[in-house]
């Protein structure tokens, strides 16, 4: 019964290399469509790392968009006062960064915001500041408030 186990096992070592083998691993990978997708540095959301790489959170939600359309993201920093204009003359396909639909509702296809935003300011319970307008001509962190 041993030497049957021994035997047994020999031959499942032998053979699991040709068993990972398949024939997915011969055919090689379709090619898929790229698209260039404009954008313009603003950290967290569109910047290069320390290898020279595009990342940041609107990079990483456009390659898991594209990877289920099957495209291939081919990303292009943008001067933001061009982005548009670089887009009206094809240099990219599509903007994804730093971009506001006000105003321009009309003038392009829009897929629609994907994270809303909006700015708060914290202050005592006890202070006289209620809104974002209360702050005009008041000093914020050292700096005149916007």
């Amino acid at each position: 019964m041993r030497k049957k186990a021994w035997i047994l096992l020999l031959f499942a070592t032998l053979m699991a290399p040709l068993c990972a083998c398949s024939d997915t691993a011969q055919q090689p990978e379709t090619e898929k469509p790229k698209i260039r997708i404009g954008g313009t540095t603003y950290a967290p959301y569109f910047y290069r790392n320390i290898g020279g790489h595009y990342t940041g959170i609107d990079v990483e939600i456009a390659e898991e968009a594209c990877a289920r359309i099957g495209y291939e993201p081919i990303f292009v920093e943008l001067d933001i006062d061009k982005d548009f204009e670089l887009l009206n003359e094809d240099y990219v396909d599509c903007l994804w960064c730093c971009l506001t639909m006000e105003g321009n509702e009309d003038k392009f296809i829009w897929a629609g915001p994907y994270m809303y935003t909006q700015r708060v300011v914290v202050v005592p319970s006890d202070s006289e500041i209620e809104t974002l307008e209360d702050l005009a001509g008041k000093c914020v962190a050292g700096r005149p408030a916007l």
